[in-house]
């Protein structure tokens, strides 16, 4: 919980993991988006037809995609913790001139 409460949902650093790594959280999303929408065809579909078996063939497969998900998200989770922020380079001031130490040149 970067916020400290598990009622604020927005973080500047978990932000910046999204828009840094928009690729993998896209990646990870599509995934159990996928799975998701075939354990609940299945679930459905065999509610239909064998409803006590899809009962107990369900639960597993449901437990599962739980399981993966929360894999995926502590794989997002490492990476962005391992990752250093992107800094802008800072502008190095113009060196001083040299100063004549020495006098007037020779005469």
């Amino acid at each position: 919980l970067e916020a400290d409460s598990p009622f604020m949902p927005y973080s500047p650093i978990i932000l910046a993991g999204v828009l840094r790594d928009w690729r993998a959280w896209a990646a990870v999303y599509t995934i159990v988006a996928l799975l998701l929408g075939i354990c609940l065809t299945l679930t459905v579909l065999g509610l239909f037809y064998a409803p006590l078996l899809t009962v107990l063939l369900a639960s597993p497969s449901l437990a599962a995609l739980a399981f993966i998900w929360a894999r995926l998200v502590g794989r997002l989770a490492c990476r962005a913790g391992t990752q250093k922020p992107k800094r802008p380079r800072r502008k190095r001031p113009a060196p001083e001139p040299a100063l004549n130490t020495a006098g007037p040149g020779p005469a």
